[in-house]
């Protein structure tokens, strides 16, 4: 084992904690049971060894205050040996820095890229 969660494990969680990470991730899907479902199964299985499934989740919005950023301080919160923050230009047209960061997501399960960069066209 080269990596750990840094807390002890609890069989049995929190009430308090759970009711009120449920409470916000609940608020994030807008009450949206279905939308509950994935995001609950998605993080569930970003903390296992599994990768069969090759699931994939794109946090996008318009707009500010939609949960997105709140999505995803509960996953650096949760597991954050599990995370890598690249940088907002990585896949941006002139970014020669690309190999040096991707040789970072080792091991790792999320990826976050927040607020691309509106200056230099997006690779595609």
């Amino acid at each position: 084992m080269t990596e750990y969660l840094n807390y002890d494990f609890q069989l049995k969680p929190n009430k308090a904690i759970k009711k009120e990470v449920t409470e916000i991730l609940k608020q994030i899907c807008n009450s949206n049971e279905d939308d509950f479902d994935f995001i609950m199964n998605f993080l569930s299985y970003c903390i296992t060894s599994e990768t069969k499934e090759q699931k994939y989740l794109n946090v996008v919005g318009p707009s500010a205050s939609n949960g997105k950023s709140t999505l995803i301080k509960l996953m650096e919160s949760a597991f954050s040996i599990y995370i890598f923050k690249a940088k907002k230009d990585l896949f941006t047209e002139g970014f020669s820095k690309g190999h040096k960061f991707f040789s970072q997501t080792k091991n790792k399960k999320t990826y976050i890229l927040k607020n691309k960069t509106r200056r230099n066209k997006i690779l595609t």
